[in-house]
């Protein structure tokens, strides 16, 4: 990742804190850990993606992901900017949640990092963090991507 992509995540990063978790708490101090595997369901011409999959770890049940690649927008040459939302229908249903996320991705090596905040449901307010692949099939769609799901709770 450069320097100014690197720069962007920890500006964001430092501001979600602030914002999310208080003054009192900067930095969250323990995390639980999400795995996922999900398949693309949908591609429109506008440039949304969306996946549905399976999770497990901390949580178990059923995920969609939603992301958005806006145009337009400042950048730096080779990082594009991204925009996530994701919905996690857990078992039991309490443990649902729903997060807004914004990061950037590597086009060439399709490395993506996105962070956020769970927005509805179980730890509303909480960061949440992922890092995943988002790699172009030949026929230009999205594959498969499988990774993990970090969710910083306070300490």
């Amino acid at each position: 990742m450069s320097v100014v992509a690197r720069t962007f995540v920890s500006k964001l990063r430092a501001a979600l804190s602030v914002t999310l978790l208080g003054a009192i708490a900067i930095l969250p101090r323990t995390a639980r850990h999400i795995r996922y595997h999900l398949s693309p369901t949908e591609w429109d011409a506008s440039g949304a993606y969306a996946w549905a999959g399976e999770v497990d770890g901390a949580l178990t049940g059923h995920a969609t992901l939603e992301v958005q690649f806006p145009t337009g927008q400042d950048s730096e040459p080779g990082v594009g900017l991204v925009q996530a939302h994701w919905v996690l229908h857990a078992t039991p249903t309490a443990n649902s949640f729903e997060s807004s996320l914004s990061g950037t991705t590597d086009p060439t090596s399709g490395t993506t990092h996105l962070i956020g905040a769970i927005i509805k449901g179980a730890g509303r307010g909480q960061m949440i963090e992922i890092d995943t692949p988002l790699h172009h099939e030949p026929n230009g769609t999205l594959s498969d991507c499988d990774g993990v799901i970090t969710i910083w709770t306070p300490g």
